[in-house]
């Protein structure tokens, strides 16, 4: 079934690819994230990847937990630390959502693309005194055979 307008219940779910471009290093990204409900709206999210630096493959990780509704979510770091605060009031897709978190004298402009509940980008623009680079993050819902 197709769905017209967002949700976040239904975009923050199961197993996703992705793809991060980071402009400083230049690096990319490629890995697998994985949303999975919990209690109370909360979302835990776990993601890892792989990318090249110096002719070596590296390895990342991360997580962080969504607090959703259909129409906004928080997002916040492992260690508790808010994040970003998302909500939304046009809910026809495409749907577009921002959001700057301030880091010490740093900025983290993020903007949100979702294309529909399979597919989304999200894009960082960090600047501060030693600061000032992109990351561009593309979202594709993983589909299970069976």
């Amino acid at each position: 079934m197709t769905f017209k307008k967002l949700n976040f219940h239904h975009i923050f779910t199961r197993d996703w690819a992705f793809i991060r471009c980071v402009s400083e290093p230049n690096i990319t990204i490629t890995g697998m994230a994985h949303f999975e409900a919990s209690d109370n709206n909360r979302v835990l999210y776990t993601e890892k990847g792989l990318y090249q630096l110096h002719n070596d493959c590296q390895t990342c990780f991360q997580s962080h937990t969504y607090h959703v509704t259909p129409t906004t979510f928080t997002l916040l770091k492992s260690d508790g630390v808010l994040l970003h605060q998302v909500n939304v009031t046009d809910t026809m897709f495409p749907v577009r959502a921002q959001h700057d978190h301030l880091c010490n004298q740093d900025v983290y402009h993020c903007k949100w693309v979702f294309h529909d509940h399979d597919h989304f980008d999200m894009l960082y623009t960090v600047k501060g005194p030693k600061k000032d680079y992109q990351i561009k993050t593309v979202f594709s819902r993983i589909f299970q055979n069976g």
